[in-house]
């Protein structure tokens, strides 16, 4: 926090237990942009291990370690795209996954109202080490929110990933996407209004129980 901190954050850390509050418990990336938001996850740092680390998102796709100064690198690094709405969830396995609510590539034609551009949604997994793409692929069946308002909301439980959306904060709408099946479902059409965040712990279990 500071003056040529225009919008400060800090990290604090929560006892579950006895609801006791550490604040300041780890310095938060400094973003050349301060008016982009970040996602964040927490992602074990090994497949089962015991030990954790926190990820940081901004809406440019660079990723960014708990402290770091500069971005570890960037999900995607090529021209002619932009985004909004960047989400990170982790898993108990040590994968980093991102979820990119618009992703708008650059059309080869004016984009007009009888000819839109439309933007998708891209879900890949995160190279820890440097920040790039390990994989990426479009979930057609779940609407981008374009330029509407609202809140949406990415959290990976029980081998699948969950997308909340809720447009013009209204009713929340759960996808399910389960990616060996490559099918996303509607989970729920009715669920509470203004959804913002999602976290999961890496506790979670990696594959759906029986």
């Amino acid at each position: 926090d500071g003056p040529d901190d225009p919008f400060p954050k800090r990290l604090d850390r929560i006892d579950l237990a006895t609801g006791v509050c550490s604040p300041n418990q780890g310095k938060l990336p400094t973003v050349e942009q301060w008016g982009s938001p970040l996602g964040m996850a927490f992602v074990t740092d090994t497949n089962g291990g015991s030990t954790e680390g926190l990820f940081f998102v901004d809406t440019s796709t660079r990723v960014y370690g708990l402290g770091a100064a500069e971005a570890l690198g960037r999900f995607y690094d090529g021209g002619g795209l932009t985004f909004s709405g960047v989400e990170l969830s982790g898993t108990g396995a040590g994968r980093l996954f991102m979820l990119i609510m618009n992703w708008t590539p650059e059309w080869d034609h004016p984009c007009t109202a009888d000819n839109p551009c439309y933007p998708t949604v891209h879900l890949g997994e995160v190279n820890k080490n440097d920040g790039t793409e390990v994989s990426n692929v479009e979930l057609p069946d779940v609407p981008a929110m374009g330029i509407s308002s609202g809140g949406f909301a990415f959290a990976h439980w029980g081998g699948h990933f969950w997308v909340f959306i809720s447009k013009d904060f209204g009713p929340t709408h759960v996808y399910d996407y389960d990616p060996a099946a490559d099918v996303t479902v509607l989970a729920k059409s009715d669920g509470p209004d203004g959804v913002v965040g999602a976290g999961v712990s890496t506790c979670a279990p990696l594959e759906m129980p029986k």
